[in-house]
């Protein structure tokens, strides 16, 4: 996997030939929508142009659709057989921003979230600017990381329709949001900037009185490329947390796997993104190194109900285990492991008297090696279907924007993986309406 690090860093190298010029004088609708976009909408609100307690409100509506093709399955008997499952359409889903500078120094920013008929408060933060280079956040807001944790609700903006592994609601790297922060920015040459950001919070499950996580992000960007790391710790001490939901709940809003005792885990990666005139570029790996504790009872909990493929069942016994009467004592409490993942995402825009269409093509790839099949014993169905927690996922789509707020999105999607001893792999097609809205 170390060859992947060297394609992060690489890209922005080959780029460093030439630099294009910007011009300054961008609408926010033509800063959210561009390619190469280190900005959100929370780092929006705090430029300085914006009046003194003028109250700005932005929005993200979208609706979507899906059909899986063929997935494997086993039957009663341990055979493989593959099953196409009913087309899935979403309930319309939208994102309500508001900020306001208060003074020059002080920010406000609020994002309301409607999902499954419920509205929740997203984020909720003010920001206090001592200076452009250091300023603090506190109050429930985006972590940033990496190159789409702060901008996933503003679906019309970015390429693509499902996030990330990395990001994906079944297979979290880490909690999203954090709840304090320290971060800024430093002008370098031309319009070069140097960012970071610092962040803590709760442990996962809450407030425990021997853990702190950090998570820290550092990132450089001129006018057509940036680069930079990602890192996080759920503990900064030597002590472990416990997960957010229990066994049976469903997956947990972080990355500690209900069957675990207690986790500290360290999530660390590189990502870059480059723009070449209608080209862009994006590239990251991320790894996660877990120290965890398993739970006896939990885990013969999940091999009664028939949820371990052989792989999971070797992990988590001792040899010699009776598959059909397993034990607590064959039970393999130390449940250490690594995730792995990385993605390359290329779009190329076509400019047309109709709309903007750009063709993209993304390649992902995930490993989890201790990760189940069933989301609501906290697994996932990818991930965990696989006979050695991995798979890749190829990807092609096109977007197209009649005007810059609408966006109308259509791709799918290969899944491929080791299952029941046989490479397999099984086809999903996805369709998303977004607007943007002021």
């Amino acid at each position: 996997m170390k060859k992947y690090f060297f394609i992060v860093l690489l890209i922005p190298c080959i780029a460093l030939a030439q630099e294009d010029e910007l011009d300054a004088d961008l609408s926010l609708e033509e800063i959210m929508n561009r390619n190469l976009v280190d900005m959100s909408i929370e780092d929006w609100v705090n430029l300085d142009d914006k009046e003194i307690n003028q109250l700005s409100f932005y929005g993200f509506l979208n609706f979507n659709a899906e059909k899986v093709f063929s997935e494997p399955t086993l039957d009663s008997n341990g055979n493989t057989i593959y099953e196409t499952g009913p087309g899935e359409m979403s309930t319309p889903a939208f994102h309500l921003y508001a900020g306001s500078k208060l003074s020059e120094k002080f920010t406000v920013f609020f994002n309301l979230g409607q999902s499954d008929g419920n509205i929740n408060l997203v984020n909720a933060w003010g920001n206090w600017r001592i200076s452009d280079g250091f300023q603090i956040r506190f109050g429930r807001q985006y972590r940033r990381f990496g190159l789409f944790n702060e901008r996933l609700d503003q679906i019309p903006t970015y390429l693509g329709i499902e996030p990330p592994e990395l990001f994906d609601g079944d297979h979290l790297l880490l909690p999203r949001t954090t709840l304090a922060s320290i971060h800024g920015e430093f002008k370098m040459q031309g319009r070069s900037r140097l960012r970071y950001f610092i962040s803590t919070s709760n442990a996962e499950s809450g407030p425990e009185g021997s853990v702190l996580p950090l998570g820290l992000d550092l990132r450089y960007s001129s006018s057509f490329f940036l680069i930079g790391a990602s890192g996080y710790t759920s503990n900064i001490s030597g002590a472990g947390s416990q997960p957010t939901v229990s066994l049976g709940e469903g997956s947990p809003s972080a990355a500690i796997l209900p069957w675990m005792d207690s986790d500290k885990y360290v999530v660390f990666g590189l990502f870059s993104e480059v723009r070449r005139g209608n080209l862009g570029i994006k590239a990251a790996y991320f790894t996660a190194n877990h120290d965890a504790v398993r739970n006896a009872t939990q885990v013969v909990a999940l091999a009664n109900n028939g949820l371990l493929n052989q792989s999971q069942t070797n992990r988590m016994f001792r040899g010699g285990t009776d598959p059909n009467a397993p034990t607590e004592a064959d039970v393999i409490l130390d449940g250490s492991y690594r995730v792995n993942t990385w993605y390359i995402r290329l779009g190329y825009d076509i400019n047309t008297v109709k709309g903007k269409f750009t063709p993209y093509f993304f390649l992902d790839s995930y490993e989890n090696p201790e990760t189940i099949r069933s989301k609501a014993f906290g697994g996932d169905n990818e991930a965990g279907a696989s006979d050695n927690g991995r798979f890749l996922k190829p990807s092609i789509g096109v977007v197209y924007k009649p005007i810059d707020q609408v966006a109308i999105k259509l791709d799918g999607s290969i899944h491929s993986y080791d299952f029941n001893g046989k490479r397999e792999s099984y086809s999903e097609i996805r369709i998303d309406f977004s607007y943007m809205f002021k």
